[in-house]
């Protein structure tokens, strides 16, 4: 009885290697698993940083476009200053003349603002775009070593990794 006893315990040991085998051979790793969640990361920030940019850009096509219409404005009240009849027809274009050139001055500093923005955004998602392709770098290297592991040969496991689509981990 004792003998089959040990029997079944090494059995069930032999079991519960295999099932840790099949685990391993068939399961995402941890590191793996981490890898897929920071590349996820990155994607939505470089996604964010991409909408943030197009905004700026948006914003500042805008300004600009405001900024050429305020300046025909106050190149229209400026030849118009020539045409006035008496005291108060030039007082009231002086007046003109001198909000468009307000207006004018603060649409040039939103766009300039909207500008900085853009800058930013781009200088920010070009070190993003930096950071990823490091992370894809390094997600290739780690499906190699795993199909190393899994036994392939180096040549098979580069092959394989080349083909990986980056959205399936």
């Amino acid at each position: 009885m004792n003998q089959n006893l040990q029997n079944i315990l090494e059995l069930q040991a032999a079991l519960v290697e295999l099932r840790e085998a099949e685990q391993r051979l068939h399961g995402i790793p941890d590191w793996m698993r981490e890898l897929h969640d920071e590349h996820t990361a990155r994607r939505g920030e470089i996604e964010a940083l991409e909408g943030t940019a197009e905004e700026a850009a948006r914003q500042r096509r805008a300004a600009e476009a405001a900024v050429q219409d305020a300046q025909e404005k106050l190149k229209k009240y400026q030849q118009q200053i020539n045409k006035v009849s008496n005291q108060r027809e030039y007082g009231a274009i002086l007046q003109e003349i001198d909000t468009a050139k307000a207006s004018v001055k603060g649409l040039e500093e939103q766009g300039l603002q909207a500008l900085d923005r853009e800058t930013k955004a781009q200088s920010d998602l070009a070190d993003q775009h930096e950071a990823f392709r490091e992370l894809l770098d390094t997600m290739h290297l780690s499906r190699i070593k795993r199909l190393l592991h899994a036994g392939f040969t180096p040549d098979q496991a580069e092959t394989i990794s080349a083909l990986h689509t980056p959205n399936f981990m």
